[in-house]
């Protein structure tokens, strides 16, 4: 199994041994192991990198604080179903919730 370019990677990684990751599968949980190189070009094809510089923009001017925007975006959150909400980037629904919950806190509406 290896992952092209544009398709969801829908996997938990599992272990490494330097040239090689093991991931787990999650519509088999069967482990697959992907050459490091292969991995990482396709993360680099596949980052939300827009959507994670306006969500990192958004929050740093929310909180005033990059560092502290930074913690909170990587941190376990309850309004992202327990995931730090950095993690539901992606998509655009992911990328909407993201924004609304941070424009949300902006305007202090916490429910």
């Amino acid at each position: 199994m290896e992952p092209s370019e544009n398709q969801p990677l829908d996997a938990e990684f599992v272990d490494s041994t330097g040239n090689h990751f093991v991931v787990r599968l999650a519509h088999d949980q069967s482990d697959e192991t992907i050459p490091s190189k292969l991995l990482h070009s396709w993360i680099k094809s596949n980052l939300p990198t827009d959507q994670i510089s306006s969500i990192v923009d958004l929050a740093t001017k929310t909180f005033e604080d990059a560092e502290y925007a930074n913690e909170w975006l990587n941190r376990p959150n309850p309004a992202t179903d327990g995931k730090p909400p950095i993690a539901l980037l992606g998509t655009e629904h992911g990328f909407k919730r993201v924004e609304t919950l941070i424009q949300r806190l902006a305007y202090g509406i916490v429910a």
